[in-house]
């Protein structure tokens, strides 16, 4: 009886993980639309540089959803250090942030990218369906 609760609770879980994909999607999909109206027509403006402050905001905000439904899919460690690696440097990038708060994102983006290099397993970098226990395939490229 529990086990069979467990599973129902699992499956459940993720169906409500495939639906909020779906609703991120669409979402990224009006961001997309949106960036794309206001790079046309913030580029005749006076004041660009707040224009183009929006559209990289804008553009950051889409690629971390884009890689929260890839992580909410696969399940993986490299998309969630990818995540919190766009995050961190979409902090640093679009916020005017003080000298500090700088110096934490740098040292918290060091640890991720340390984290990456060195934890990581070449196992990590495969996804299921591919992998066997029998191959011996050469992963380090992928590595950055």
């Amino acid at each position: 009886m529990k086990i069979g609760m467990q599973k129902v609770v699992f499956r459940i879980a993720g169906i409500l993980e495939l639906v909020l994909s779906i609703v991120i999607i669409l979402l990224v999909i009006v961001s997309i639309y949106r960036l794309a109206f206001d790079a046309y027509y913030s580029a005749g403006g006076k004041n660009i540089e707040i224009a183009v402050s929006d559209i990289l905001s804008t553009s950051f905000s889409v690629i971390i959803a884009i890689e929260f439904v890839k992580m909410l899919v696969k399940h993986s460690v490299v998309i969630a250090i990818e995540v919190l690696t766009f995050s961190v440097v979409r902090q640093m990038i679009v916020e005017h942030l003080e000298p500090l708060s700088i110096l934490a994102c740098i040292v918290g983006l060091t640890i991720l990218l340390f984290a990456r290099k060195c934890l990581l397993t070449d196992e990590d970098y495969l996804e299921k369906s591919e992998y066997t226990s029998g191959e011996k395939i050469n992963l380090r490229w992928m590595r950055r």
